[in-house]
């Protein structure tokens, strides 16, 4: 009986001993992979610095956005083969959420983040996540995402999420189109970090208020970096200024707040507006080259060849030092001319509400 009772200790020993073995490769397993995901993630992070680099117009930029979805893909095949929803570890959950909103996925991450804000009431961060992801969802969401927002304000955020939630909270205030609450929240944003959206945010503030200069200043000021932005700056801009116009704001005449106007009208896409406001705005003022420069250029992107070498032609009669603009207009005075040229619209279509 001593003996085999030994017998049976040994081999629950070595059972006892196998399963935790395995458990602790298991635990290396998950732990690798998130790892590996991680890395991917960086990767695709990396690789998006590189895209805004790139001209749209390059052949290499297809290549590399491929490569960038791959690259999420595969975060998410790792992720999603151990189960990561399952394991109680907050780093894993994070990479996993931030893919889900990489790729849009704003529901399956709401549901993600309700059940972590009900295990984790007191996570700041997770509430901020929640109500960002309710506000993306749509309209019908706006009222959630705010009392997500509401929640968060009163607990402890890292830098990155604070800066999310005001930025979060001003797209809440200018949807339901409450203007300067609006305002303080992008400020608030600048004020947590740097934070480009904020400042478009603040731009459109100053379009539905017919601050045109100031509004043109601030995007000017964000650089290339407002290229990534493209498409929402131009529906933010067109919200804007349905709002100016609706509110039947007041602008100021003067020619350099002309010419701003007609900036913001171009990155509305309103491009016949532009061409209206800025033609305005060089009667009032003739000596602006820039300004002739600019509308040269509208003119040339919609093919009005010789309305643009007219334009270009004004702007160095003001400014002779400009190599570039010689060279653009040499060359248009190189094209043929056709029989038949395009008419630029005539009308002024400022107050048309697209």
């Amino acid at each position: 009986m001593g003996t085999n009772c030994f017998t049976r200790v040994k081999i629950l020993v070595a059972i006892i001993l196998i399963s935790n073995l395995f458990q602790c490769s298991k635990n290396v397993d998950v732990a690798t992979t998130i790892t590996l995901a991680k890395n991917k993630m960086n990767e695709y992070y990396q690789l998006q610095k590189e895209i805004k680099s790139i001209p749209p117009s390059s052949p290499q930029l297809q290549e590399l956005n491929l490569k960038a979805r791959s690259l999420i893909n595969d975060a998410q095949i790792m992720l999603e083969q151990i189960n990561v929803l399952d394991l109680n570890l907050q780093e894993g959950i994070e990479i996993y959420l931030d893919l889900l909103e990489i790729q849009g996925n704003h529901d399956l991450a709401v549901e993600i983040l309700e059940k972590l804000v009900r295990n984790s009431p007191e996570k700041g961060d997770y509430w901020v996540r929640l109500g960002f992801n309710n506000m993306k969802k749509g309209r019908e969401y706006l009222q959630d995402a705010f009392r997500c927002c509401e929640k968060a304000v009163k607990l402890k955020l890292s830098e990155k999420e604070k800066t999310r939630l005001w930025r979060s909270l001003g797209d809440i205030y200018w949807e339901l189109r409450q203007i300067e609450p609006a305002r303080e929240s992008y400020n608030k944003a600048l004020e947590a970090g740097k934070d480009i959206w904020s400042k478009v945010g603040l731009a459109g503030i100053d379009v539905v208020n017919g601050n045109m200069k100031r509004a043109e200043e601030n995007l000017v000021s964000i650089g290339k970096e407002l290229q990534e932005y493209d498409i929402p700056v131009r529906l933010r801009m067109r919200e804007a200024l349905s709002l100016f116009e609706e509110r039947k704001k007041i602008i100021n005449e003067g020619a350099e707040n002309m010419m701003a106007y007609s900036h913001i009208l171009y990155r509305a896409g309103r491009v016949e507006d532009a061409i209206a406001t800025a033609t305005h705005a060089l009667v009032l003022n003739n000596q602006n080259w820039e300004g002739w420069n600019f509308l040269g250029s509208i003119y040339l992107q919609l093919g009005y060849l010789k309305d643009a070498e007219k334009t270009f032609s004004e702007s160095i009669k003001i400014n002779s030092d400009q190599p570039n603009i010689k060279k653009i207009v040499e060359e248009l005075s190189k094209q043929e001319k056709p029989t038949q040229q395009k008419e630029k619209t005539s009308s002024p279509l400022i107050f048309r509400k697209d």
